[in-house]
């Protein structure tokens, strides 16, 4: 069953799919993080480097 890396809660798997990071990793769920603060729960939690870009140079 998934559950949330952070605080351990099950999640669904839609959740995951939703939210979840590349690996099907979850860092925040509505159990731990408001539901309106789930996607900046997510950067904050866990910061992706992005590929270099015109704008976002590496």
């Amino acid at each position: 069953m998934p559950e949330c890396a952070h605080c351990g809660a099950h999640v669904s798997q839609q959740f995951v799919t939703v939210f979840g990071l590349d690996g099907g990793d979850v860092v925040a769920c509505p159990a731990c993080s408001g539901r309106a603060h789930i996607a900046e729960t997510i950067v904050d939690r866990y910061s992706v480097p992005h590929k270099a870009s015109p704008t976002n140079p590496i």
